[in-house]
């Protein structure tokens, strides 16, 4: 038999998720395949069943937001999100909203929403939480390709929740890891590891 395409992946048997804190979902895997998007559905009501918080990256372009059927299934995943990762363009389409600032508090409107963190290249990202707001730049890497460099984000920044950092920390271990990979060639390359992310984020101490 040969390998199952991702896109025919089922939901994985309930054994799978014990012990589970986050359950991560990136947009563009919602758009891969209809029955793969509500297989992703099930999946993560089960994670959130077994305890798991749901922490979204949109990532879908403007013009695939405005198909109904799109739009529908990224607001189910947005209504179970604790830890909301957009761009700017992808928050204000999705909540309908003409200005980052109407969009924000639109997005708190959902009682799950813990954190939202507002990704925008190279300005870097501002987090917001129901109690605070920090802005966080950008580390300073001479930039051989950025493929990857926004799961590299996610990734950190759910490394840091998982450890109980701050708001902050969370943020620097982020910004460290997506500049990282952005430092080298292709998705997966750059040299993130727990040093090299501390040695970035001890050199720019003033950054945040």
């Amino acid at each position: 038999m040969g390998n199952t395409p991702a896109v025919e992946a089922k939901m994985p048997s309930e054994e799978v998720f014990e012990g589970i804190k986050y359950f991560h979902i990136m947009g563009c895997s919602l758009m891969a395949k209809k029955e793969f998007a509500e297989e992703i559905l099930k999946t993560m009501k089960l994670a959130i069943s077994k305890g798991a918080k749901v922490s979204f990256d949109p990532n879908i372009r403007k013009e695939l937001l405005m198909d109904e059927s799109v739009f529908e299934i990224v607001n189910e995943v947005i209504k179970y999100t604790n830890i909301f990762l957009p761009g700017v363009e992808e928050l204000l389409s999705i909540t309908g909203k003409n200005t980052v600032e109407e969009a924000v508090k639109a997005s708190f409107e959902n009682k799950n929403l813990e954190i939202l963190v507002l990704e925008n290249g190279l300005k870097g990202c501002i987090v917001y939480s129901r109690t605070e707001t920090l802005h966080m730049g950008v580390y300073p890497i001479e930039q051989k390709d950025a493929t990857g460099a926004g799961d590299s984000f996610d990734g950190a920044s759910i490394c840091g929740l998982l450890e109980g950092k701050s708001l902050k920390e969370t943020a620097q271990m982020a910004a460290a890891a997506g500049a990282l990979n952005a430092a080298a060639f292709g998705p997966m390359e750059g040299e993130i590891n727990r040093e090299n992310v501390q040695e970035m984020i001890d050199a720019n101490r003033d950054l945040i």
